[in-house]
């Protein structure tokens, strides 16, 4: 390795390390404040036409978390839901629908690829991969439904029992382990959403949460673009 090289090595290097501090640093700062995003930006014409068509237009991540709509019902907002496949890109906040995340490619492959280091670790096939289904607060009032969160992944285990506590109105268990992965939605978001409804009493056990920070356009050697990434 050149000089050059090996300076450039030694400086990515310690460019990662000030990063990861300064993340881990953020992360105890919001987890100790634990408060709700305030939300002042409203969706435009542009925007809204994803909830009025179904189909996702080019939307700032730097305006998020948006309003996308308000004085909703529950029962219409799952409906939308399902019709523009956006249960893990919104949320029913009281009335008011926000966008929370945007589709995007690495916020896929993040928990896709969390979802099979996590099942190779388990070499007693101890574990069932639950999917990515909606819980509810409340699955068995007939009334008021919500609120629900759509986790990335979940997990339950094959032999020890499972929550006595059912997620949704069909009777399913809640998930042991649920993963987040939150690209474009914000620390506080995740972190806030984490500990006020999947850390619940009675709801999941543990939750794995995967934060990709911005990309600052750096690339690997075979042209893979590097992301910082805080779990």
């Amino acid at each position: 390795m050149s000089t050059t090289e090996f300076e450039t090595f030694a400086g990515a290097r310690r460019d990662h390390q000030d990063a990861n501090k300064l993340a881990f640093q953020e992360c105890i700062e919001i987890i100790d404040a634990n408060v709700e995003e305030v939300i002042t930006n409203k969706a435009d014409a542009r925007e809204k036409k994803w909830w009025k068509d179904g189909n996702y237009h080019i939307i700032d991540e730097e305006r998020l978390p948006p309003i996308l709509v308000e004085d909703v019902s529950y029962e219409k907002f799952e409906k939308k839901c399902e019709c523009a496949n956006a249960s893990k890109f919104w949320e029913f906040r009281d009335g008011t629908v926000v966008i929370i995340e945007l589709p995007k490619r690495d916020h896929e492959v993040a928990h896709c690829a969390l979802t099979k280091q996590f099942t190779r670790q388990d070499p007693q096939d101890a574990i069932d991969y639950a999917g990515s289904a909606t819980c509810f607060a409340n699955p068995g009032c007939r009334v008021v439904r919500g609120p629900s969160k759509q986790a990335d992944a979940s997990f339950v285990p094959k032999l020890l029992p499972k929550s006595a506590n059912p997620s949704d109105p069909e009777g399913n268990p809640w998930p042991t382990v649920i993963v987040e992965a939150a690209g474009t939605q914000s620390l506080a978001s995740i972190i806030y959403k984490t500990t006020q409804f999947w850390l619940a009493p009675n709801h999941v056990e543990d939750v794995i949460v995967l934060k990709l920070w911005k990309w600052n356009s750096r690339r690997a050697q075979n042209g893979t673009p590097l992301r910082h990434l805080t779990v």
